[in-house]
Formats: structure tokens, sequence, C-alpha cells
């Protein structure tokens, strides 16, 4: 059975307080007994309203904070105990989509009755991921990876519906404002380039690159780690791939490196991935983008973005770096952010 645990002074507290200072004739107490809001002092339901934030928001000097530069749906759990995901059956317990808009704000999807605070002051405690998973199972959302979406996870936070302690919307004062989601990415990204190896040949198109070996089953817990992050459990073996629209990418600058494709994959904490790269010249297997001898954490990690490019002539190709890059917001399928 789940707890109930309600934050000290509640409104009906206060209240009860307020008439035992009356009645004992303390009246220098009675100018502190009012409640934060009107909402506060009803039995009424009061909405449930988040906003959104993170690393995965854009970070222009012309932007106001941290602001998508195009709108995403994420998924929302709510749970009245914190860390607990498994069984989201009680009254102000469930999960809801929200679109999550260019202004940080989430609006709910879907027809009312929308989420809102337990009546009396106990908290709530929400996570979020987007996009949607395939599957939920006892407090455990899972995805299988395409290559081409991303996998964003929000930690947990909670709140009640007093003043000061809302997710958004707080005028308590203290410095007291809104909390946002904050998002961040759980996979490492891969942007391909090509030149040519040398200026003089002919030309060659790239039509088609494969990262090989790739765990592409993903199972995320929804409650966070002790460090208050995600983990989430990489498994599986499949090849993801980047296929070039209207039959290859036509390679003839020596100089000037053009865009292939991104692929979206799961970090590693060691060794390197391998590519299958098509091209109109032959094919090249086993090609290898590791950046050789590092030292501390692999390169590969969540939220890092990196820019592969390869090197192609008549005959042969190879990678001529791999950098760390800033991970700028594209959008893909015209909706989820990258």
């Amino acid at each position: 059975m789940k707890r109930k645990s309600h934050i000290p002074f509640s409104g009906t507290t206060v209240r009860l307080l307020c008439l035992y200072l009356l009645l004992g004739g303390i009246g220098q107490g009675l100018t502190a007994c009012s409640s934060s809001s009107p909402a506060d002092d009803t039995g009424e339901d009061l909405p449930l309203q988040l906003s959104a934030g993170g690393e995965i928001f854009a970070q222009p000097e012309t932007r106001a904070g941290n602001l998508p530069e195009e709108a995403f749906t994420a998924t929302v759990y709510r749970s009245t105990e914190q860390g607990e995901y498994a069984d989201l059956t009680g009254e102000w317990e469930g999960s809801r989509e929200a679109a999550v808009g260019t202004d940080g704000k989430m609006v709910w999807s879907g027809m009312p009755p929308f989420p809102s605070y337990p009546r009396y002051g106990d908290w709530i405690y929400v996570v979020a991921v987007s996009p949607s998973p395939a599957s939920f199972s006892a407090g455990t959302v899972s995805y299988t990876l395409t290559g081409v979406q991303d996998l964003l996870y929000a930690p947990e936070m909670k709140g009640n519906r007093w003043d000061g302690y809302r997710f958004y919307g707080n005028t308590a004062g203290m410095g007291l404002g809104d909390r946002p989601l904050v998002f961040s990415h759980l996979l490492t990204r891969l942007q391909f380039k090509a030149k040519k190896k040398i200026a003089d040949g002919v030309a060659v198109k790239v039509t088609k690159v494969t990262v090989t070996g790739v765990q592409n089953s993903v199972s995320l817990p929804l409650a966070p780690d002790s460090g208050g992050k995600a983990s989430p459990t990489f498994s599986g073996n499949a090849d993801l791939s980047w296929t070039a629209p209207d039959g290859g990418v036509e390679v003839t600058d020596a100089v000037s490196p053009i865009d292939l494709g991104t692929l979206l994959l799961p970090p590693l904490d060691s060794g390197t991935y391998a590519l299958t790269v098509e091209t109109s010249v032959g094919t090249y297997s086993n090609v290898s983008i590791g950046f050789g001898s590092t030292s501390g954490p692999s390169p590969f990690q969540a939220g890092v973005s990196h820019i592969v490019t390869l090197e192609v002539s008549d005959y042969e190709l190879e990678v001529g770096s791999v950098t760390v890059s800033a991970w700028t917001l594209v959008p893909v399928d015209e909706d989820l952010i990258l």
C-alpha cells in the first residue's frame, strides 16, 4: 500500500493553528494566519502545470534561456510515493503525454480531466521520457532504437499544491519560481561527413553508412539512480543505417566535407564502433571510428555529438577524423529535437 505523507503546515493545519491561537488570545499570531493563495484553501482540484528545460534545449544568445527550437512530445509519469512507478493506479497517479512548446511550457494532450495535484497537500512525484515508450512494465519503459530517434529523460521531481512547492506558478517569494523537468540525452550522436582524399579522380557517391553490432534494445527504469540520473540498460545486436536519398551523395571536394547523415546510438563505456560504407566504387567493411588511445571516459558518451569525416578516393576509404562537436538541435520527422 502506498504511504501518504503530508508536508508540515498544510492549509488545514494552518487553519487549525489559527483557531488555537484565536481561542488562546494570542493576537500577535493572527496576522500570519492566511493561506498563500485561494486555491490552497479549497478542496477543489488544482491543475498540475509543468515546464521543461535542460541540455536538449538551444542556448544561443538570441534566445531567452534554455528553450527548444521545435516542439516535441514527452510522456510524464506521476506517483504519490518517491521512486515508486511500478503501480500507478492511485487517484492522482498515472501517465499522460504532454506537448513541450518552444516557450518551455508543457500542455497536456487529449481531453480533460487533466492531471492535478493531490487535493490536501500530499507530495506528487513526476518523471518524464521522450519519445513515448514502446512498452511499460513494473516501473520500467522499453525502446527499440532505430538510429534516427533520440531518447530523452527528465529525472524525478516532487511538489504539491501549496504555493512555494508547485512545479509551476509559484508566487511565494524567497526566490521560489518555476521548477522545470530537466531533460537530457541518453544516446550519443554520430554526424557523418565525406570528402575526397585527393582532388584528382572521378566523383564518388556515398549511398549508405551502417554501424554494425549496435545494442538496439533499451530498458529504462523510471526511478532515478542514487545519483539522481537515468540508468538505462542496452542489449541486443543490430545494424543501424543511414541511407542516402536519390541514389547517393556525390563527393567531389577534397577541402570542404559534405554532410551525409546522422545516427543516434547507445553510449560506449569502452571500445569503438565499426562501419560498413557503401559507395559507387565499392563497399568498405569494418571501418573503425574509434579515437585510438584515450585517457578518462570513452568519447562516445551520452549527450556527446561527434563529427566523423570519411575520406574517399577511386579505390579506398578511410576515416580522416573524429571530432567532438556541439549538439545543435535539428528536427527529425518534424517532431523530436536532436
